[in-house]
């Protein structure tokens, strides 16, 4: 007949094998896609109008990669903004209103690496990474006598840095994230939702 001390082995055997199955169910690798949406914030001291840029607008992000396990993933991403608007009142010489518009849209592609630190569903995680952005500028000048409208783009990229919370059910993941853009004279960061489908 077992004794208490083999009772003992058997229920701390039991509990460790519960422990061990449960890290293997909890375990995630392989493909996913994420669809996400989001703020753009975005500020500018534009040499080109002798004015500053400050405005925010609706983000849209696809992206795919692979959970190497539970903490490391490798993913890239395709960020589109909605125009940042921004407008400018002032007068010519002939004492006519002038209106100055503004609008910049940004297309960004990301490869990033994320580390994470889960915990029972619901983890921390952070990631660093490269980006290449195009940004494209919309003015036009609304003037009585001499109205104007041009555009030019222009390209900058380098580090993106961010970090936030996931919470995973069995084949998805809900994301919250704040992203920084480390750009060469515009201050552009990102705060997106990020829901992950996994394979």
């Amino acid at each position: 007949m077992p004794t208490a001390r083999s009772w003992k082995r058997r229920i701390v055997v039991s509990v460790l094998c519960l422990f061990a199955a449960a890290a293997h169910a909890q375990e995630i690798s392989g493909p996913y896609v994420g669809l996400g949406a989001g703020l753009f914030n975005y500020e500018e001291e534009s040499d080109d109008f002798g004015a500053r840029i400050s405005d925010g607008a609706g983000i849209y992000r696809i992206v795919g990669g692979y959970q190497l396990n539970s903490n490391y993933a490798i993913e890239a991403g395709w960020v589109q903004s909605k125009d940042v608007k921004e407008q400018f009142f002032g007068g010519n010489q002939a004492g006519e209103l002038v209106t100055l518009n503004i609008a910049v849209e940004s297309e960004i592609k990301t490869l990033r690496v994320l580390a994470f630190a889960p915990f029972s569903g619901l983890g921390m995680f952070g990631s660093v990474g490269y980006y290449d952005a195009d940004f494209t500028t919309n003015a036009s000048i609304v003037s009585p006598s001499d109205p104007q409208r041009g555009s030019f783009e222009r390209s900058d990229s380098g580090v993106t840095v961010a970090g936030g919370i996931q919470y995973e059910w069995s084949r998805i993941a809900l994301r919250g994230e704040y992203e920084w853009f480390d750009t060469d004279d515009i201050d552009a960061t990102a705060i997106n939702l990020i829901a992950v489908f996994r394979f």
